[in-house]
């Protein structure tokens, strides 16, 4: 009898532990890289590059070859956190406030988060730099990214959950994945799983100072009929390709591999050229089009999914997905319901994953202007074709007036637009329907930094997030009273001594003068009312100006010299 019992308690036992398997949600590494197309992997026949990590990451993953993205950053990182086009999120570009994320949107780390998900991001956020649009905002526990465009990547200041940190002796690839595997290592002692979320600066090109250390460009010198920026280019991304191979490891060595999705894709492809660089001329794979573009060369790119034991590393998903799938997918794979009341425009491919669907057709339609602040919503429908993209199925529509077969013609070669004028009008037709969809006029101004709340009690107003035609950042007061306003990082040699500063806010001036022997102006009791308003910095007599540009020199003594300083600091005063 009470060998029965044990045997009854074992086979319970058992029962309850696979169970528990069975239900446990996996581990979730989401790695993004920047600029990355096709071409730029050795496994994809680039021949001057070696990517063994990420070539060895493709082996062993499902592959989705026919995967898309917005043409240049912020969109697709907007698009792939909520499972929404861009529009819909508030985000129209990459700077100039566009970047600002509506903060009700939902993202996947609030989803995974309230399901008891530990959350991490570590490298580029590029969807709101200010409360309440920060990654610590949007679901995020432990955030590390930079405090933008500071001098070359060596050194960096990091803004670490809210506080900035300078890492001397470090690289800034380096870094970001150090502090990711330090969070791996100590969630996997935990007995909740873990989202890391890896967004990498590289490849993308710094405007000053050296893109990577020169052991990673030296490989590339001999190839004569590179460019010097190309070379950077694949010293940069066998650089990642390094820290992508040192996370595999840990990940393996921590017992991870079985219980640990790791996701790998990028957030456009390859750039056409850099900041005062001269061009590029990077191999890519023989698509047309560059990033920024709406041809398959600037938005297709790979999507790796890596688990171990769960996913056919030998299937190769054909159909078309985008970056809005990504979310519904990942809620479908954890078995997380999706309560967002907002409309998704993404769908779960995880029947594809899973061989259930046979009748795969998705429709998808994309568009990247960068509409000016007085233009608004009007922009997009003044430049309604410009860069304008519609799929269904295997035909596609680029700039209104192109259609092609991408089932014969991946490469987009031949254009079929006037041998089939009628799917040329039905997809016009559909994308405009779609573009009067996702476009709400009312809500299209930039989301304005929130000034005053507790959350962050120092804003940081970055340059190149001036809305030019106002030469200010939009920004919500939430108490009125005395700020002091640091101009930071004062351009000496463009801005003379004793200019005069003046600070704009709703109407009233308030104002300081330069010293060249201070490196920042402090414009002290400078009282806001509160509201919703431009704040501006200006300085009298000062004209912009460019100069050629000097890889020696900072970034703001080329490039800032249109503004003469580097980042505006507001902080309410206690007293």
């Amino acid at each position: 009898m009470k060998y029965r019992y044990s045997l009854l308690i074992i086979i319970l036992l058992f029962t309850i532990t696979v169970k528990a398997q069975e239900t446990k949600k996996p581990n979730i590494i989401f790695i993004l890289t920047d600029d990355q197309g096709y071409g730029d992997f050795s496994c994809f026949g680039n021949p001057y590059l070696k990517t063994p990590n990420m070539d060895k990451l493709k082996e062993e993953s499902l592959f989705l070859s026919n995967f898309h993205v917005s043409a240049v950053c912020a969109p697709t990182r907007a698009a792939l956190l909520t499972g929404r086009y861009n529009y819909r999120a508030g985000v129209t570009s990459v700077n100039k406030s566009r970047v600002n994320m509506y903060p009700d949107e939902i993202t996947i780390a609030e989803y995974l988060k309230e399901a008891g998900y530990g959350t991490g991001l570590f490298g580029k956020w590029h969807l709101g730099y200010n409360y309440p649009m920060r990654a610590n905002d949007q679901g995020f526990d432990e955030v590390v990214t930079w405090e933008e465009m500071q001098y070359g990547r060596l050194n960096p200041i990091m803004d670490v959950n809210g506080v900035s940190q300078h890492f001397y002796g470090h690289f800034l690839t380096d870094l970001i994945f150090d502090k990711a595997i330090d969070f791996v290592e100590r969630k996997s002692k935990e007995s909740e799983p873990f989202f890391a979320y890896i967004p990498t600066f590289l490849p993308h090109t710094h405007p000053d100072g050296k893109q990577v250390p020169d052991k990673y460009v030296k490989p590339f010198e001999k190839e004569e009929d590179l460019i010097q920026h190309t070379k950077e280019v694949y010293g940069m991304v066998t650089k990642v390709d390094e820290n992508i191979g040192r996370l595999m490891k840990r990940i393996s060595e921590l017992g991870l591999d079985e219980n640990t999705l790791v996701i790998f894709t990028s957030d456009n492809g390859p750039a056409s050229h850099g900041p005062r660089r001269g061009g590029q001329n990077r191999y890519n794979n023989n698509y047309r089009g560059v990033k920024g573009e709406g041809f398959e060369g600037g938005i297709r790119v790979p999507l790796l999914m890596r688990w171990v034991g769960q996913l056919d590393n030998t299937q190769k998903v054909d159909e078309f997905t985008a970056h809005i799938d990504i979310l519904p997918t990942i809620m479908d794979i954890c078995n997380i319901p999706i309560k967002n009341t907002k409309k998704l425009d993404g769908i779960s491919f995880k029947p594809l994953i899973d061989k259930e669907n046979t009748d795969w057709n998705r429709t998808y339609f994309n568009q990247f202007i960068t509409p000016s602040a007085k233009q608004g919503a009007k922009a997009f429908k003044e430049r309604t074709w410009k860069k304008a993209v519609a799929y269904d199925g295997q035909y596609k529509l680029v700039d209104g007036n192109k259609l092609f077969d991408l089932a014969k013609d991946p490469y987009e070669k031949f254009d079929l637009a006037e041998s089939k004028p009628e799917k040329v009008k039905e997809l016009r037709q559909r994308y405009l329907n779609w573009l009067d969809e996702v476009i709400d006029v009312n809500n299209l101004p930039s989301y304005p930094n929130h000034i005053g709340n507790k959350a962050q009690p120092i804003v940081n107003l970055f340059y190149f997030e001036k809305v030019a035609e106002v030469n200010g950042w939009p920004v919500k007061v939430e108490q009125s009273g005395n700020y002091k306003i640091t101009i930071e990082d004062i351009q000496h040699r463009v801005l003379p001594n004793h200019t005069k500063a003046i600070v704009w806010a709703n109407g009233k001036q308030f104002v300081g003068y330069t010293n060249k022997k201070d490196k920042d102006l402090i414009i002290d009791d400078v009282k806001l009312p509160k509201g919703e308003y431009y704040l501006k910095v200006t300085f009298e007599g000062y004209k912009k100006q460019r100069e050629p540009y000097d890889p020696t020199r900072m970034r703001y003594a080329s490039i800032t010299g249109d503004y003469g300083h580097r980042m505006v600091r507001v902080e309410k005063k206690t007293n």
